[in-house]
């Protein structure tokens, strides 16, 4: 199955696939395709992707405690602060193999 290929991806967007479920209330699950446009600023409710600790998270910028985090939408999984990670992007949509 081709998802896509460089013809058709923009030069500032690139896939990814999802690799926890951190996100699985906001319906995205693990291997779903995420199409993600480079950007290191996003705004707060956006689905961001994100460096932390060497892994890729991608989870949602929200306020708490007033406090900017990414916020998982998987109660299992914890906050973290916006000033830990590195934005590298925003997804704009996403994928799934079935």
């Amino acid at each position: 199955m081709v998802l896509a290929d460089d013809r058709n991806i923009p030069e500032d967007e690139y896939v990814m696939r999802m690799n926890d479920s951190g996100m699985i209330d906001a319906a995205i699950l693990p291997s779903d395709y995420l199409m993600v446009h480079i950007q290191d600023d996003v705004d707060i409710g956006d689905i961001t992707v994100a460096v932390h600790d060497e892994n890729t998270i991608v989870r949602r910028l929200g306020i708490k405690d007033g406090g900017i985090y990414l916020i998982p939408e998987n109660d299992s999984y914890i906050c973290i602060k916006k000033s830990d990670v590195t934005i590298i992007g925003r997804v704009v949509s996403m994928k799934r193999a079935l």
